[in-house]
């Protein structure tokens, strides 16, 4: 890829998203990524972005300087969701792959184009689900593909969130949704490939209810059915009390003809309690893997092995008709079918 093929030569686009800061700090400690270069276009945030890059990273204000460099191979994109799009399609035709915050796109139309430029440009767009990665997820799966719970009838998935969300993410005009449109996709795609199956059709309900001055939605509750029949549902809600011991959930609960399988991804914890008015309160401190590292790790393998990263645009893809789908069964109150590419 870059002459030596050892390492991937990386860059990174936009701190809107604070996920840019953890997948930063899991590139760092990777042996086969080399940080490059990153830019961040909101004055604002330039100073937050240049304390969390390693000495030796530049700085730019303009991702468009970035993308023209040739010392780089990748980039990552986390910046509000209506810039998706546009952002991701420049670094394709400058002949960089992508690592997309999900989701790839605030609509199907603006998704279908995305994978018509990766598959114009030979480059690869892969959309930043790390929940397939963490070894509880992967254990489940292997499970259920030996058949160890027999035939799966149903799962229920949930991704909760503190009642935190602010900025962008509760402006509808750069986020395109509230929670259906930023929660749902670890669920629905931790069952989908878990489970086999694509989505056939959704049935959702949404509200204002957790913070009824927001001008998006902040709780929902999907049911979906799978192809053959399988009954799924799931929660995204943003409405964990602000003094939870524990950020949020990523759970999966799969019942079978012989058995079920349950897990929660962010359940590694220990509990910490202080007393004093510095940090005082009840916390869940997280350990063990990171699904972060473990994203990074695998999409800088395949680019360097040379093979397509485990979640492709497709997924990407499948993840926004199904937001899609969810609003406009939330907004009817009637089950949607959920759009399916050629030759579903």
């Amino acid at each position: 890829m870059n002459g030596c093929n050892e390492r991937l030569r990386l860059g990174a686009i936009s701190f809107d998203h604070p996920h840019q800061f953890g997948w930063f700090r899991a590139a760092r400690d990777l042996p086969m990524v080399e940080l490059v270069a990153a830019a961040e276009p909101v004055a604002e945030q330039r100073a937050a972005a240049r304390a969390a890059l390693p000495e030796g990273v530049s700085l730019l204000a303009d991702p468009a300087e970035l993308l023209a460099r040739d010392d780089i191979d990748a980039v990552t994109i986390c910046s509000a969701n209506v810039h998706h799009r546009g952002q991701a399609e420049a670094a394709l035709r400058a002949g960089k792959h992508v690592l997309l915050e999900k989701p790839i796109a605030t609509n199907l139309a603006d998704a279908t184009a995305l994978r018509a430029t990766a598959a114009a440009t030979g480059r690869h767009l892969a959309p930043a689900y790390p929940c397939r990665f963490d070894r509880r997820a992967v254990d489940a799966k292997r499970r259920v593909d030996d058949g160890q719970i027999g035939r799966v009838l149903a799962m229920h998935a949930t991704n909760h969130l503190q009642k935190t969300p602010e900025g962008w993410f509760v402006d509808p005009e750069r986020s395109g949704g509230g929670t259906i449109m930023d929660h749902i996709v670890h669920g629905i795609d931790l069952m989908r490939w878990i489970g086999g199956r694509e989505v056939a059709e959704i049935y959702a309900e949404m509200g204002t209810l957790a913070r009824p001055e927001l001008r998006v939605d902040d709780v929902a509750m999907l049911v979906t059915t799978f192809e053959g029949g399988v009954v799924g549902s799931c929660d995204p809600s943003w409405d964990r009390p602000l003094r939870s011991t524990n950020w949020g959930d990523v759970s999966l609960r799969i019942l079978g003809t012989e058995g079920a399988l349950e897990f929660d991804l962010t359940g590694q914890f220990l509990t910490r309690t202080l007393d004093g008015e510095a940090g005082a309160g009840v916390k869940n401190v997280q350990f063990g893997d990171s699904m972060n590292e473990l994203l990074m790790k695998e999409f800088a393998e395949a680019l360097l092995d040379g093979r397509p990263p485990a979640v492709t645009d497709v997924d990407g893809w499948r993840g926004v008709a199904c937001i899609e789908a969810a609003y406009e069964s939330a907004r009817s109150h009637r089950a949607v079918k959920v759009a399916g590419l050629p030759g579903d």
